[in-house]
């Protein structure tokens, strides 16, 4: 398991799910790389969820910068 999903792959259970968004591409692409392996497995953001939008991120989108969303479900054992 990558450093990146380590800390949540220690503290969910299993079926659980951790919801990843960015602005920068660069740490959306580490998102990307570290969850496609064991014990996780990539799953969509629900549709009411991804419309949450926080005000850092109505701040970006304001000069045109895109949210960029990434989920991952820990397998069970």
């Amino acid at each position: 398991m990558s450093d990146f999903l380590r800390w949540p792959g220690k503290t969910l259970t299993p079926g659980g799910i951790v919801y990843l968004r960015t602005d920068d591409e660069d740490y959306f692409s580490q998102m990307m790389m570290s969850g496609g392996s064991p014990p996780f497995t990539p799953v969509e953001t629900p549709d009411a969820l991804a419309g949450l939008v926080t005000d850092f991120e109505k701040g970006f989108q304001a000069h045109g910068v895109k949210t960029l969303r990434v989920a991952y479900r820990l397998r069970s054992q």
